[in-house]
């Protein structure tokens, strides 16, 4: 049995993202032989069954004990008593001027695992944790595994396939604490792409540069250590924007759009193994901020910006936005664009968008926003939470026959983008279709604390086993 709360409190487990000023889903799982304890899908102690006992019965007669019998819940706040003053030297101590104190519950929650032993099996592994918790339940309680690609974690298991934890560099290879090797800055308004890609293709405001004010690699930030940093910064005079090929043009407002085009790129290994992406964020939600990690077809092309195996420009090699966030607004949206015709890339664009919003969306927050790519359908997650699905019979490209390949565009490896922008259609949707910020809150900040890739790898099949989930 699993029990999980969401709460706000003083925090008992220490990591970069344990501050109180944060929501925390603390759980246990107790089954009959072992009990574990999470912090925000972090296993932080088990104990095993051999470990406890009950005086009030032989361990060798109820070797469970006690361990075995119904427990009811209870939630409270105290002041003062012998928990609170071990850590003051035993002296009562209380800050007057801050009362009331608060303990806030967002909801609690009792499931039942009914795949036990696989759950405590990949629990009790001495490695990192190969699925998250909420994962493993909705796999386990997804009727058919078609319609929710979290089943391929109750049958698989998460193969780390690259990642960049965003710890400082220095010297040869490195720019602003980034590895070169990996990312790339773009800079520019986007007219080097176009005079039509001026502001992006968006209208948007901003001039990307590789400057240290805009984009670098900090050992701390938000609370988290290693961190990148993108920050679009305002200037009152002006900034020239100089543009490969291009004129160059003023821009009130710089930040930073860093890729790995032509680096790292990824798709499903195979049509049993999805790829998962998923980054830990933190976004500006200040007006006119409009912050994305996404995914573009890969090409080592410098005249095209979005071209790709099915198109010389965007939609028709796709699109996938793991997350993008606007303005004030808290919701967290998904996308995946597509369509295209064979006479030109940029006609009768499709997409399916899903915007996710909740009681811990705050900015004030660190996020895992991850997609599930496989062969036949992308799944998107907001901390664990499946918040939108496409299946493959949806998605098309115009730069072939849909009968031909089924499964374009999304069938050719994709590189992976940050950036920030400053207003642009998207952002303006929000105020509408006028141009807002703050400056007063400049600069506006990203930050982003890793991105991981990995294998979702279908589990060797038991043998005797009655029934397997099959991945997305």
């Amino acid at each position: 049995m699993a029990f999980l709360c969401f709460l706000s409190m003083p925090p008992s487990f220490s990591a970069s993202n344990s501050s109180s000023a944060w929501w925390h889903r603390v759980s246990v799982i107790w089954g009959a032989d072992s009990i574990a304890f999470f912090v925000n899908d972090t296993q932080v102690h088990t104990v095993q069954q051999s470990t406890w006992y009950s005086g009030g019965v032989d361990k060798a007669v109820n070797p469970r004990a006690p361990f075995d019998a119904p427990f009811y819940l209870l939630f409270n706040l105290a002041v003062g008593g012998n928990f609170a003053t071990a850590g003051t030297g035993g002296t009562f101590i209380t800050d007057t001027r801050k009362a009331p104190y608060n303990l806030l519950v967002d909801w609690v929650r009792v499931y039942d695992v009914v795949l036990l032993h696989l759950l405590l099996h990949l629990l009790l592994q001495p490695r990192p944790s190969a699925m998250v918790m909420v994962s493993t339940f909705c796999a386990i309680l997804c009727s058919m595994a078609i319609l929710c690609p979290m089943a391929a974690f109750a049958a698989g298991e998460l193969r780390l396939r690259w990642k960049d934890e965003f710890n400082p560099c220095e010297g040869v290879g490195c720019s602003n604490g980034l590895r070169m090797a990996t990312w790339n800055f773009e800079e520019g308004d986007g007219s080097k792409y176009g005079a039509f890609m001026t502001g992006w293709g968006n209208q948007e405001m901003q001039c990307y540069t590789n400057r240290s004010e805009n984009v670098v690699v900090r050992t701390q930030a938000g609370g988290a250590l290693g961190v990148l940093v993108i920050r679009a910064q305002f200037n009152e005079t002006g900034l020239r924007c100089s543009n490969a090929g291009a004129p160059s043009s003023v821009r009130y407002w710089s930040s930073a759009r860093i890729t790995t085009r032509g680096k790292a790129a990824f798709m499903w290994a195979n049509q049993t193994t999805p790829v998962k992406i998923e980054a830990r964020v933190k976004f500006p939600t200040e007006l006119g901020a409009w912050a994305a990690f996404w995914a573009l077809p890969d090409t080592k092309r410098t005249d095209c910006l979005a071209c790709g195996t099915y198109g010389d420009g965007w939609c028709s090699s796709g699109e996938i936005d793991i997350f993008e966030t606007a303005n004030k607004d808290a919701k967290i949206h998904s996308t995946i664009h597509y369509g295209g015709t064979r006479a030109a890339a940029w006609l009768e664009c499709k997409q399916r968008t899903a915007s996710f919003s909740s009681s811990n969306s705050s900015s004030a927050w660190w996020h895992r926003v991850s997609v599930i790519w496989g062969a036949d359908s992308i799944a998107f997650f907001v901390n664990d939470t499946q918040v939108h699905t496409v299946q493959q019979s949806t998605w098309y490209s115009g730069g072939v026959d849909k009968a031909v390949n089924p499964r374009a565009p999304f069938n050719a490896p994709f590189h992976l983008l940050f950036n920030l922008a400053v207003g642009g259609n998207f952002a303006t949707a929000g105020t509408w279709g006028m141009f807002i910020t703050d400056t007063r809150k400049a600069p506006y900040n990203l930050l982003v604390d890793w991105v991981r890739v990995y294998d979702v790898v279908e589990a060797p099949k038991k043998v005797g086993a009655r029934r397997r989930l099959h991945g997305v």
